[in-house]
């Protein structure tokens, strides 16, 4: 069994919450505010994916959140009844990249300020700008990628059959299990991840548990993700590989390659996108444990090569420094930037 494995993140979250605690050190509320400001935003743009998807023509029954991790999302779609290298499996990475393409493409700049406003600074701009609360502008950016995992084991069916079937243990000897309040046991269940309880009424209630997949493929793609870019939408060979092409696409490392089609449809009608796509090839060293180099692409839309934000930074600093540091980098080597 095979999946579409993506990976939805912010980049430079640890930097940005740093930022958020230094500004606004003095109004721990006006922290938590700020924290939940930025994950509206990114779910806000999770919505978007959802939405775009569905517009694509993707089957959201499909789509399962393995988890959140910190600020990343991972993301599988099942291609259950889909077989490779077919335009069934074309139509799904299609609207896959399209998808993320719209929700990563788009970076915002957001305001931190050192604390709340009063209700009366809210509604006077003249009171903010006399007020001493300071204001300092952030980018906010997601980077995705995305690859296919086909080798796995579900630690969920482990963890539940291991826990659940030793569970009255954890309870002192002697203890009357059957005499715990029903409540407490459900409670329980939900907060060591058990599972999750569903009440069938009667008295009765079922325990279902969450897909976890685990294993090297996993752990490949995650190392295979930290890769991945501001504002462009990384791909793993293996899933390129599987992608039924006219004709192939070039390959050649660290060159911009235009105009790559990207075929979708059926056998009645084929349409075609077409993306910039740089190959990069990440080397054994920096992927920890895995043992082999992987040959990856980041695609951007044509023919829009660069958000103007990326050019701008760029522009204003002239070296790959900063926020889009490593997207300006990749750039520049491409020999996208300056053009």
């Amino acid at each position: 069994m095979a999946f579409i494995s993506i990976s939805i993140d912010l980049a430079g979250s640890t930097a940005l919450k740093s930022d958020i605690l230094e500004i606004s050190k003095e109004d721990p509320e006006n922290t938590q505010d700020l924290y939940r400001m930025i994950a509206r935003l990114l779910y806000l743009r999770e919505t978007a994916f959802y939405f775009q998807a569905i517009h694509n023509g993707l089957d959201i029954n499909r789509f399962f959140v393995v988890k959140t991790i910190g600020d990343e999302i991972w993301i599988i779609y099942d291609i259950d009844g889909i077989a490779l290298r077919t335009p069934e499996f074309n139509v799904s990475c299609h609207g896959i990249i399209e998808s993320l393409l719209t929700i990563t493409e788009m970076p915002t700049s957001i305001s931190i300020t050192s604390r709340r406003f009063t209700p009366e600074e809210e509604n006077d701009p003249e009171l903010q700008l006399r007020s001493e609360v300071r204001v300092e502008q952030r980018h906010f950016a997601l980077k995705a990628f995305v690859d296919i995992v086909d080798s796995f084991e579900d630690a969920s069916q482990t963890r539940y059959d291991t826990l659940q079937g030793r569970f009255e243990s954890l309870f002192p000897t002697g203890f009357d299990f059957t005499k715990l309040d029903p409540d407490q046991k459900k409670s329980l269940i939900n907060r060591l991840n058990i599972g999750f309880v569903a009440d069938r009424g009667n008295a009765k209630w079922d325990i279902s548990y969450r897909t976890d997949p685990i294993g090297f493929e996993v752990d490949h793609f995650f190392r295979c993700s930290k890769t991945a870019k501001p504002c462009l939408v990384t791909c793993g060979s293996k899933l390129i590989d599987q992608i039924l092409f006219e004709k192939p696409w070039s390959k050649e490392k660290q060159m911009l390659t235009q105009n790559c089609q990207l075929p979708y449809g059926d056998e009645r009608r084929t349409s075609y996108t077409y993306y910039d796509v740089i190959w990069e090839n990440l080397q054994a060293k920096h992927l920890k444990g895995i043992g082999e180099e992987y040959l990856v692409c980041h695609l951007f839309r044509h023919p829009m090569r660069v958000e103007s934000a990326i050019r701008g930074e760029f522009e204003r600093i002239g070296t790959a420094d900063g926020f889009f540091g490593e997207t300006i980098s990749l750039f520049l080597n491409a020999g996208v930037l300056g053009k």
